[in-house]
């Protein structure tokens, strides 16, 4: 309430002053024009007498305007800390997509287990699994450097390596590989420490 009397009464002093100083200054010319010639001496002291409360309203001015200024310096502080809050907001909201396909990789061990690669293949196709990609690369964009490289290094990792536990259940399912299964299990514990790094990285603090 306060700052905005003040920008009130800057407002004011900006318009509605200068107006009456201008006033002042045509009547005592034209009462001076009807009485008698202005002189040389009267029109410089009606003249000094303007130019005079038009600088001591401008003195008057200035705490008005400082107050505007951090006005709106508040209001871009304000702006960047919404920005900050829709910021963590989606990345958590990505975050929670990444760990639902975290926690769905955890348990294919049992379908390695039982050689029943064409379940690990299925489960990588349908969310939320299959929405990895999506999740993890919707955070990076929200990220300040140097995170946003290391995440993105993460990312590509992380791909990469579901990519490769896709192959290898294509392998088993072709009988192209005998150690098929030991090359599940390492990919696996690859891709979840990857995971859980990648996690630790972007979770918002």
């Amino acid at each position: 309430n306060n700052l905005h009397s003040k920008m009130l009464k800057t407002f004011l002093y900006l318009t509605i002053l200068p107006f009456i100083i201008i006033n002042s200054f045509v009547v005592m010319v034209s009462q001076n024009f009807n009485s008698r010639p202005l002189t040389r001496e009267a029109a410089v002291k009606n003249l000094s007498f303007v130019i005079g409360s038009v600088i001591a309203s401008n003195f008057a001015q200035r705490p008005a305007i400082a107050d505007i200024r951090g006005f709106y310096e508040k209001g871009d502080e304000l702006k960047g800390a919404v920005f900050s809050a829709e910021r963590a907001a989606k990345i958590q909201e990505n975050v929670d997509g990444v760990e639902d396909a975290i926690k769905v990789l955890k348990g294919i061990d049992l379908y390695i287990a039982e050689n029943d690669y064409a379940s690990i293949r299925a489960t990588l196709r349908i969310p939320p699994a299959a929405l990895l990609r999506r999740s993890a690369s919707n955070i990076i964009p929200y990220l300040e450097e140097p995170t946003k490289t290391q995440a993105d290094k993460l990312y590509r990792k992380l791909i990469s390596s579901i990519e490769k536990i896709d192959l290898l259940a294509s392998n088993g399912i072709k009988g192209r590989s005998k150690n098929v299964n030991d090359d599940l299990y390492s990919e696996q514990s690859k891709f979840l420490e990857l995971g859980m790094e990648f996690l630790r990285l972007v979770e918002p603090k």
